[in-house]
């Protein structure tokens, strides 16, 4: 979905994957539609995805999955459009039945209502829930309900804990490169290796991570080369080609690693 801007993949529940979807209630029908949703929210999913939908026609939607990389914490949302045209005394009235999670079960879900009108995203949240491999979830009917729950996608994201960050005596280092130009400067926040690293630095998979290469070709670096850089003893390569730097090279004795300059 070229539209979606955190470029995330979707999935149809018709999709045939083994040890996937296992399992959903009886009366689960499907439905779509081709008028515009107003997905103008904090997630944005895409609006094909909205223009679908599953009903519990029996009164249940229950689905059991299993959930790849699990057990651990989630956040999971559950995306609602209303995409049928209900009568004047019809309603569509539900709550989350499994998994009973006390904060969410006992809210009365009426999508239209909640998203102040039809064809209108309204996504409930559920944070930092503990997820086991296999996921067994149901929305079920109110009593005063004329029509069966519905559902038009769902987002599970597991959470992960961030490895440990780039050594003390790299990072300052680099920050001290940073600072030579203007150019760089915005585009580098954070840590230089995790959870990705800086567009110019390469860095190892050991624990903590250390940088390896340094490459600043051609970056308007002005002023002097740090002297932190001879902290950076397993650094083998440093690219400072093309910039106007001045001043003597700094000692460099301990760059023991250091195979290209």
């Amino acid at each position: 979905y070229p539209e979606d801007p955190y470029d995330r993949i979707w999935e149809s529940d018709l999709v045939k994957r083994q040890n996937y979807l296992v399992g959903k209630a009886t009366g689960t029908e499907r439905i779509n539609t081709t008028r515009n949703i107003e997905i103008e929210t904090r997630e944005y999913p895409p609006v094909k995805v909205m223009q679908t939908a599953v009903v519990g026609t029996k009164g249940l939607l229950s689905y059991r999955l299993n959930l790849e990389d699990f057990p651990g914490n989630a956040r999971a949302y559950a995306y609602l459009a209303e995409i049928e045209d209900l009568g004047q005394n019809e309603t569509r009235k539900f709550k989350l039945a499994q998994p009973y999670i006390a904060d969410y079960s006992n809210a009365v879900v009426n999508i239209a209502e909640n998203a102040n009108g039809s064809y209108t995203l309204y996504e409930p949240s559920y944070m930092n829930v503990s997820l086991e491999f296999v996921l067994n979830f149901s929305f079920k009917r109110t009593l005063d309900s004329t029509r069966g729950p519905l559902l038009n996608a769902m987002e599970i994201s597991k959470y992960q804990e961030i490895a440990s960050k780039t050594s003390k005596q790299d990072s300052n280092s680099v920050n001290a490169f940073a600072t030579l130009s203007d150019e760089i400067i915005p585009k580098n926040e954070g840590d230089p290796c995790v959870p990705t690293s800086w567009e110019w630095v390469n860095c190892s998979t050991i624990t903590p991570p250390r940088i390896t290469k340094i490459n600043l070709t051609r970056r308007n670096l002005t002023g002097e080369i740090p002297r932190e850089l001879n902290n950076m003893d397993t650094l083998e390569e440093l690219w400072l080609d093309g910039n106007l730097l001045t001043g003597q090279l700094p000692d460099m004795s301990n760059l023991i690693n250091l195979k290209i300059v």
